[in-house]
């Protein structure tokens, strides 16, 4: 692989990426973030795997997901941590948690967690018209919040099993961190969303809809994790573990790996050459059969989705190619400024007008591509999961998906989970 088709050099590198995430409004040096041209982009288009280096890198990348991927042991681990959590508050007797009943959601509910991954829990209330179902009023937010103030002071109680609590109440989730020091598993319990339990089950869904899927998931978290780019947390401000996953998915259901689970009511795939035939019809009419689409309402989302046997993939595409590819797309053909990623509609939609207006009005150094991307929340449309990334980082995550591409041919795994040259976030 000729070197000039790297992109940046590994003793700068560091220093760059700081420079850029600390950036507001000053222009960027080309040479390290080179705006995509179309020269480049045809480099890019000629990076290819094949033969026995690609069935390497498809058996790298099952070996990857085996090590990762929670076991049956592991699975039923975190479910005792849950269950002993519960027993504390039974314990406790008291009327202010007594109608909590906690819940594991999330990747560790779907098996989309890493063994190293953090344990979600949420709070149900027994009894209670689910006040925690979407939105709070003042009324039901202060009711719940006060019960999940107790469930802090009850776990603290128990430092020899429990350390690190930490209350982080004014997140629109407002949650409960600490660390479990009989499996030194880390653990949030968070006031129950029903949302959040649809999104669990349907991140399942997906991920069970082929077996590409799962290995696909894991190999892209933990290249996010290797190359420092999975927190959307205001020091970091880059794309959480969620956001990265719904950029996967959304390119698999353009490959035709998998169907859109939101828009079906039956097992029919769209071909290959019908799929811009989504474009023309509403998300509440099955894109297959033109059949209403069933609704599963939840507060003021609407979070129904096919649960039958999904329909079979024609594509034939083994899970490195598909990996490639994955890198390759949103290294230099996804445009930014101009779609949105939407894992809901099954495609990649124009950006609104306004938005589009907006962008171009607000000058981000200057260049094509500082943009912000957008990537649809799976229940909530209007939620941009990508905020937190602000425009002048795509640059950076637009480079670390060429880079991801280059090292993943020239060394295979490797190379892809190289992070000596990783981007670090200075404060």
């Amino acid at each position: 692989m000729p070197s000039s088709v790297l992109l940046l050099d590994p003793d700068t590198a560091e220093e760059s990426a700081a420079s850029l995430l600390n950036a507001t409004r000053v222009a960027l040096d080309t040479d390290y973030y080179p705006f995509p041209t179309q020269a480049r982009k045809r480099k890019v288009k000629q990076i290819r795997l094949s033969g026995q280096l690609l069935h390497d890198f498809c058996d790298q990348i099952d070996h990857l997901y085996n090590s990762l991927r929670l076991t049956k042991e592991d699975m039923q681990t975190r479910q005792d941590v849950v269950s002993r959590i519960q027993r504390l508050l039974n314990q406790a007797d008291e009327e202010e948690v007594s109608s909590v009943q906690l819940s594991s959601f999330g990747s560790s509910r779907n098996g989309l967690a890493a063994r190293t991954g953090d344990l979600d829990i949420g709070i149900l209330f027994l009894g209670v018209a689910d006040p925690a179902a979407t939105t709070y009023t003042e009324n039901t937010r202060g009711w719940a919040m006060s019960k999940l103030k107790r469930v802090a002071q009850i776990i603290e109680k128990e430092n020899h099993v429990y350390s690190n609590v930490t209350r982080i109440f004014s997140a629109s989730a407002p949650l409960v961190r600490f660390r479990d020091e009989i499996t030194g598993i880390d653990c949030d319990i968070t006031l129950d969303q029903q949302v959040a339990h649809r999104k669990t089950l349907l991140l399942g869904k997906y991920a069970d809809s082929d077996p590409r899927v799962r290995p696909l998931i894991f190999a892209v978290k933990e290249w996010a994790r290797v190359r420092k780019i999975n927190s959307a947390s205001p020091k970091d401000r880059t794309l959480n573990s969620y956001t990265h996953t719904l950029m996967l998915l959304a390119f698999l259901q353009q490959r035709g790996v998998v169907p859109c689970l939101q828009r079906i009511c039956c097992d029919k795939m769209l071909s290959l050459g019908k799929r811009s035939a989504m474009k023309q019809h509403t998300r509440r009419i099955c894109i297959t059969c033109k059949q209403p689409l069933p609704s599963l309402r939840v507060g003021t989302c609407e979070t129904y989705f096919y649960e039958g046997k999904p329909p079979k993939s024609d594509n034939l595409e083994s899970v490195g190619e598909l990996l490639l590819e994955f890198f390759r797309y949103y290294a230099i053909t996804f445009d930014v400024a101009n779609v949105y990623v939407s894992v809901g509609q099954g495609y990649y939609p124009p950006l609104p007008y306004k938005i589009k207006t907006r962008q171009r009005g607000n000058g981000v150094l200057g260049f094509p591509s500082d943009r912000q991307l957008h990537v649809e929340d799976l229940f909530r449309p209007e939620r941009n999961c990508a905020k937190s990334a602000k425009p002048y980082v795509w640059r950076a995550l637009r480079w670390e998906y060429e880079r991801a591409l280059v090292s993943a041919t020239e060394k295979t795994m490797d190379g892809l989970l190289s992070d000596s040259f990783a981007m670090h976030v200075a404060e």
